[in-house]
This record gives structure tokens, C-alpha cells and sequence, in this order.
């Protein structure tokens, strides 16, 4: 009786996992593009981002809002502060099948003070 049971449990269990349903499709959600940052704010939560895939790329400008979310290094920071790091080190994540940055990080490790100020 219990190999009768275990039998037909193996059975189930061969079948879902032979079925295509029981594949996982992993979608990406964001686009990184990692380089100095090319951030210009028109307002303190509005702006654009100009990105590139690799060097000889066409360039991507992708828009800034007030969803979008500014990290430096680790830390959350306001958006209104993103225009002092203009050309720092930084990394750009678009979100995927839109034209918008969903976050944005510089890497302050630079030894220069912020533009605009002092960190």
C-alpha cells in the first residue's frame, strides 16, 4: 500500500515538474549603465540622465522624477543634491521598458568636494 502511494506521488511530482508552467522565467527589471554620472536637475525632483551601453554607444537620456531614488554610496540622499556630483563615478538603473531612472548612486570615494558645495 505504501509503494502504491509513493508511486503515484513520484508520478505527480515527475509530471509538474515536466511541465512547462513549472519553469521560472526570470524578467529583468532594470537596465544598470555604470560610468561618470551625466545627471542634469531642472527642478529639485525633476530631471535627465544621459547613458550609454559601452563607449562608442548611442547615447540614452532617460528622465528623472520625484519617484526616482539618489544613493551616496549606501545612503539615500535628495535629489536635489544630484547635480553637485555631476560627473562623479556613479551608476544609472533604468527601468525596465520605460524611459525613467528608478535609482541612481554615486561612488564618493573621489577626493574632490561635491560641486555646488561641500559634502
Amino acid at each position: 500500500m505504501k509503494t502504491k502511494a509513493f508511486m503515484y506521488a513520484l508520478v505527480a511530482l515527475l509530471t509538474l515538474l515536466a511541465s512547462p508552467a513549472s519553469h521560472a522565467v526570470l524578467e529583468p527589471l532594470e537596465q544598470s549603465y555604470e560610468g561618470p554620472l551625466l545627471i542634469t536637475m531642472f527642478s529639485a525632483t525633476r530631471g535627465q540622465a544621459v547613458v550609454s551601453r559601452c563607449e562608442t554607444c548611442e547615447e540614452i537620456i532617460l528622465r528623472i522624477d520625484e519617484n526616482t531614488k539618489f544613493y551616496i554610496n549606501q545612503e539615500e540622499a535628495p535629489l536635489s543634491a544630484a547635480s553637485r556630483y555631476k560627473g562623479w563615478s556613479g551608476v544609472v538603473f533604468q527601468e525596465e521598458g520605460t524611459d525613467r531612472v528608478s535609482r541612481f548612486r554615486v561612488f564618493a570615494t573621489n577626493q574632490r568636494a561635491p560641486q555646488g558645495g561641500e559634502k
